[in-house]
């Protein structure tokens, strides 16, 4: 028998829904209410034209770089003085019209124009100056972002857009990969004048193989409103005066792609990455990171993160090194018989207080039984008695069947000593250290024998500097491993020589840490560089390498970078 709503059950129904749509029309006249009582508050405040403010970022304990505070002033006439501070360095930012003073690493102001699009320090710095909003200018993008508000006394508490809570996070942060992200604002008004806010938002960050919850709270407090003085400093009016520099030329998105494909850009956010082995079928490399970072691949295109060295710092290393918490530095590894050696490298930035370490394992693969680290403990150390750095290990084994390796950065250049084969260290304390190259900025070795030739790849210039890196790659050689290594004009690497190999190109800047691997008939060099399109991130390039007819390498020639 058919079924059918009694008029009792009917009328209930109806009244139920029609209930639920009433509160869906208050909420959203609730909502419409609202958001027009935060604009007005907003142009309140913009129509003052000067005012100050402070912005105060909360972020978990363990993060790295914490945020100091910023100070900012703005004035009817349109001029904005900012400040910023993180841990002892401090940036400021004058802007007026399209022309900005800004502070560099020195303290020393410089001119920018806003518009300059370029993949230098300025072009940088002027996108993180046209990145600089008053309270007023930042509420009004906010408030475009906002799904749902409710009002507690005299503060307005809104929802944000997953959207806008991701963008606020991957900006901050620059991880891979973010998910599960909600963001809150709350907005207190006075008298009908914005005068504080507050954004929090919160996620889960996916960095390589772990996942970590944070988050992050930015208070923006807003003072002396309609009575704000701006003096600025005379560094500042000065470089205001200046003639405008002019812009410096940037690629299109679809030119810096296609240039940066040509350099062997792999999606791979690495810095010193490892010379590439191979294990089962698998390529494998490490690099610089806690505990040391693994990567591998199938194809050499595609890199998946692997298991770290170590899950705990070994015993000895705070002794050596002391503060050092497990970020270890510019690995090395070799193929050796049945096991995988790796050098890695302890230190301190700036200091000589160092040591290179070796660990081994039968296999890369992490599901093999056999898979594990051991740690061997120091293979050299140096300390402020000595005029040499013990970071930047590269090793090789000749044809001779002879275990080498070269390492070194800055001080008295780079070093090489030859390493006992069974125990993959140095056969005795006194085994004697043989200087191959000198230079300024020099560091990151890297040995290759190829036709009776032993080729010496270094690193020019500054590293860790994002877009100002200047890291260039340089290359000499000699019939002995000894040396001594000549470049192309027959300069001694030991005396400052090196013929330049591979260095910024547009988007792709500072190319360091070369490795040559060998993939059946061709030549590989694997080397980071720090990427202009994503802000001067370090990323992984693998490009073709041949050889002249001279013998000497040359970058970029083949096609298995496209």
């Amino acid at each position: 028998m058919r079924r059918t709503l009694s008029g009792r059950a009917f009328c209930f129904v109806t009244g139920f829904l029609l209930h639920l749509l009433f509160l869906s029309f208050q909420a959203n006249a609730d909502d419409d209410t609202l958001a027009k009582k935060l604009t007005t508050a907003i142009e309140r405040l913009d129509q003052q034209g000067s005012y100050r403010w402070t912005t105060d970022v909360l972020v978990p304990e363990e993060t790295r770089f914490r945020p100091g505070r910023t100070e900012g002033t703005t004035t009817r006439g349109g001029v904005t003085h900012v400040s910023t501070s993180f841990g002892p360095r401090s940036m400021h930012v004058v802007i007026d019209g399209e022309k900005a003073a800004v502070t560099n690493r020195d303290g020393r102001w410089e001119t920018i124009l806003l518009s300059d699009q370029g993949y230098s320090s300025q072009g940088f710095v002027a996108s993180m100056a046209r990145g600089v909003k008053t309270p007023a200018e930042e509420a009004r993008t906010l408030v475009e972002s906002l799904t749902s508000l409710q009002e507690e006394g005299n503060v307005i508490v809104a929802t944000l857009s997953a959207e806008s809570a991701k963008d606020q996070l991957t900006t901050r942060r620059g991880a891979d990969t973010i998910r599960d992200v909600k963001g809150t604002v709350r907005f207190w008004i006075n008298d009908g004048l914005l005068t504080k806010y507050a954004v929090r938002v919160e996620g889960q960050i996916v960095n390589e193989d772990q996942t970590q919850v944070t988050w992050r709270e930015a208070t923006v407090a807003v003072t002396d409103v309609g009575e704000a003085k701006l003096e600025l400093p005379s560094g500042a009016r000065d470089a205001l005066k200046r003639p405008v520099p002019r812009s410096q030329p940037r690629l299109s998105d679809a030119e810096a792609a296609k240039l940066l494909r040509r350099r062997g850009k792999r999606a791979v956010g690495v810095h010193d990455p490892s010379s590439i082995v191979t294990c089962e079928g698998e390529y494998w490399f490490f690099s610089t990171g806690t505990g040391v970072s693994s990567w591998h691949s199938k194809d050499l295109q595609t890199w998946q993160p692997g298991p770290r060295v170590f899950t705990e710092i070994p015993d000895w290393v705070t002794e050596v090194v002391p503060g050092q918490r497990g970020h270890f530095w510019a690995p090395d590894v070799i193929h050796l018989g049945d096991r995988y050696l790796l050098y890695y490298s302890v230190s301190s930035f700036g200091k000589n207080t160092s040591a290179i370490a070796l660990a081994s394992t039968p296999t890369l693969n992490p599901e093999d039984p056999a898979f594990g680290w051991t740690d061997h403990g120091i293979v050299i150390q140096s300390g402020p008695e000595d005029d040499f750095n013990a970071i930047d290990p590269a090793v090789i084994l000749t044809d001779a069947e002879e275990l080498w390796m070269s390492f070194g950065s800055f001080w008295s250049g780079l070093k090489l000593v030859r390493l006992d084969l069974e125990s993959g260290k140095r056969s005795s304390d006194d085994t004697p250290l043989h200087s191959i190259a000198s230079y300024r900025q020099i560091e990151a070795p890297h040995l290759y024998q190829h036709d009776r030739w032993f080729y010496l790849f270094v690193n020019w210039g500054k590293c860790c500097s994002g877009v100002d890196s200047t890291y260039n790659i340089r290359v000499g050689r000699s019939r002995s491993i000894q040396g001594p290594y000549l470049d192309e004009d027959g300069i001694d690497l030991a005396e400052g020589g090196g013929t330049l190999l591979l260095e910024s190109d547009g988007p792709f800047i500072g190319p360091g840490h070369a490795n040559v691997f060998r993939d059946g008939d061709r030549f590989l060099l694997s080397c980071h560089y720090y990427d202009g399109t994503e802000r001067g991130r370090s990323r992984l390039s693998i490009q073709e390498l041949s050889w002249s007819e001279d013998g000497w390498p040359v970058v970029g020639k083949g096609t298995h970078a496209e």
